[in-house]
């Protein structure tokens, strides 16, 4: 099995959605060997932060709230006590960092942008918010890629991010649009001129520029026929590079005289790093009724008398923080509960029947949408990423995301059993007498959500199988502006 579907099987048994992980690895053009995974999305979070900063930008398939949360799963892997059986010793590399980058030597020209490049960090501390809204820009620009011949283009970019990232003052160029809209920064790009640019550093963003316009579409140069007295060449498709190799103070500059911007700036010859970092162990096991444990620490020292905490107490507590609903749930009595539902279910059905008359149906979609995620969140508990996030099946054999609809009379809800990362000492740990642990259970409709989910599929169409459509801010907002409707008239 791959690394890759070996990470989907981990996200699919642990409750994350494989949709959504497949997706993160298709944006960041992961590493078939998953080189040091964890700070790569790391690099990926901290770009995901500023998608939604002055004008928003939005990758594609990406809900940022879901994504966000994924991210920090996969990162949180390095933690688990048997990944590296699982994904390879290539997985995680350790702390401190290592002094190279890992892809460097293993595919590198490949897998340099966006792969390789959101492991470094710009030594400029006060322009990494500008350099990182340029990395998301440039996610958009690599998603709406029109071929898959742009690799020399992706490892010039790869070269550029890491030489603006060791400069000491990383200043993007004015002219380039990085906190307006993609089709905004496309624009800027297209009449970018390193020439007439006001910024020390532009030649560094001439690859950039050239980059997202191919994957706009525009054709990179090709070279011509020579006329060399033999004949005319035979015309090709394929692009033609030629280039030749000086000495330079900095490393091995590349260069061609007749088209200089195919294969820009410069590059070093590293040696393949053969240190090995071992990861922190964490078993994630479920507990015997009376073992002694306590939670994760992140790898700080702890006393043996740590074994007082009872496993009962800790449990009780893990147990009352995973009740808490999206929104506040102490705030309501049983009756108020009561009452929102009912009165959520009268406005969805007030909604369906709007959808005849109306001209636009966009708004009674985001409004139906938020009153089914209330229905399932009031029921199963379910925080906002995870309940987005559902999906429908026929058969419970088909269960895979970490919450799934199992049509049927009646229909049941199926979710991925949580544990918390623990830590136990293992001279507790009985050999035998445990009972299995479940991977996942099935709770019966008892609040009519499916009732609600058929009728969405009947009205809306979908690309998926996925039955929200909007994204989990947006049906938060409307949820709430619901809920206060509600309260006020109930």
């Amino acid at each position: 099995m791959s690394r890759r579907n070996e990470l989907l099987r981990l996200a699919s048994g642990q409750g994350q959605s494989p949709q959504v992980i497949s997706s993160i690895l298709d944006t960041v053009d992961a590493h078939p060997d998953l080189i040091d995974l964890p700070r790569m999305i790391t690099g990926l979070l901290r770009v995901l932060r500023t998608v939604d900063i002055g004008t928003p930008i939005r990758l594609q398939d990406c809900d940022p709230l879901v994504w966000r949360e994924a991210c920090e799963w996969l990162i949180s892997l390095r933690k688990q006590s048997e990944i590296f059986r699982d994904l390879g010793e290539l997985f995680w590399l350790g702390e401190p960092a290592p002094s190279r980058n890992p892809v460097l030597n293993r595919g590198v020209k490949k897998h340099g942008f966006p792969y390789a490049a959101l492991w470094y960090l710009p030594r400029d501390v006060e322009g990494a918010r500008d350099y990182e809204r340029l990395l998301a820009q440039l996610l958009v620009a690599f998603q709406q890629q029109r071929s898959d011949n742009l690799y020399q283009q992706r490892y010039a970019v790869f070269l550029g991010l890491r030489r603006l990232c060791e400069l000491r003052h990383c200043s993007i160029p004015p002219e380039l649009n990085i906190w307006g809209t993609a089709e905004h920064f496309l624009t800027s790009c297209q009449l970018f001129s390193p020439s007439e640019s006001r910024s020390v550093d532009a030649e560094l963003f001439a690859p950039i520029s050239r980059f997202v316009r191919y994957s706009h579409g525009e054709e990179p140069p090709t070279r011509s026929g020579g006329g060399s007295g033999r004949g005319r060449r035979k015309k090709t498709d394929q692009q033609e590079l030629s280039h030749f190799i000086s000495e330079d103070p900095r490393g091995f500059v590349l260069g061609d005289p007749e088209d200089p911007d195919q294969l820009p700036g410069h590059y070093n010859i590293l040696a393949e790093s053969a240190d090995s970092h071992e990861g922190e162990l964490a078993p994630d096991e479920l507990s015997p009724p009376f073992e002694i444990w306590i939670l994760d620490d992140d790898g700080s020292e702890r006393p043996y008398v740590a074994d007082k905490l009872s496993q009962q107490a800790v449990e009780a507590h893990i147990v009352r923080s995973r009740q808490l609903l999206p929104f506040s749930y102490t705030q309501f009595t049983l009756a108020e509960l009561r009452d929102l539902l009912f009165g959520a279910s009268d406005l969805f059905a007030s909604c369906q029947q709007e959808l005849s008359l109306a001209k636009d149906p966009s708004g009674l979609q985001l409004r139906m949408e938020a009153i089914l995620l209330l229905h399932i969140s009031l029921w199963l508990g379910q925080a906002t990423t995870q309940v987005v996030q559902l999906t429908v099946v026929e058969h419970e054999d088909d269960c895979v995301d970490g919450l799934v609809l199992v049509k049927g009379a009646p229909a049941r809800f199926s979710l991925i059993v949580c544990s918390p990362d623990l830590v136990g000492d293992d001279r507790w740990q009985p050999a035998i007498g445990i009972r299995p642990a479940l991977l996942r259970i099935l709770l019966p409709d008892l609040a009519g959500s499916a009732a609600l989910v058929d009728v969405l599929l009947r009205s809306f169409s979908r690309p998926s199988n996925r039955i929200f459509t909007h994204q989990a801010a947006e049906l938060e907002t409307e949820a709430s502006v619901m809920t206060q409707l509600n309260l006020r008239h109930a």
